[in-house]
């Protein structure tokens, strides 16, 4: 009977954990940085990029060249579309920086993403065109 339950979880956690809602972008890092100004990580205007040793080169260089921008900095996964899989992999890569996945409400073309990360210091968990799906 454990088992049966041990499978019946492992095939749920399969299920939700690798379908695809979407396409995967080409380019699935996007760097952040906090504003020196408000103390606030906010998205940086480079990027997204295809590699996370690349995202991170960058977020480092934005922090360090002093337009603004200071540690804590680093980047975030916006590929693979399924809202489980990229709350997973950015708490593993960036605990504590965003506040939840997003789901889009209003997408332009079938290649724009459907879940997005939000990033800790948004002021609200919706806006006009997403929704907080996994928090």
């Amino acid at each position: 009977m454990r088992a049966a339950i041990g499978w019946l979880v492992v095939a749920s956690l399969m299920y939700f954990g690798l379908q695809q809602d979407g396409p995967t972008p080409e380019l699935r890092w996007r760097p952040y940085a906090t504003n020196m100004g408000t103390g606030k990580i906010e998205w940086l205007w480079a990027g997204p990029y295809k590699t996370l040793d690349e995202c991170n080169f960058n977020a480092d260089k934005a922090a360090k060249r002093g337009g603004g921008y200071t540690s804590p900095n680093g980047c975030l996964y916006e590929g693979f579309q399924n809202p489980y899989v990229l709350w997973a992999v950015n708490t593993a890569i960036g605990a504590g920086r965003f506040k939840c996945i997003a789901k889009m409400t209003n997408r332009s073309s079938y290649t724009d993403a459907i879940y997005s990360p939000v990033l800790k210091d948004y002021p609200s968990d919706r806006g006009n065109d997403w929704v907080c799906a996994v928090p």
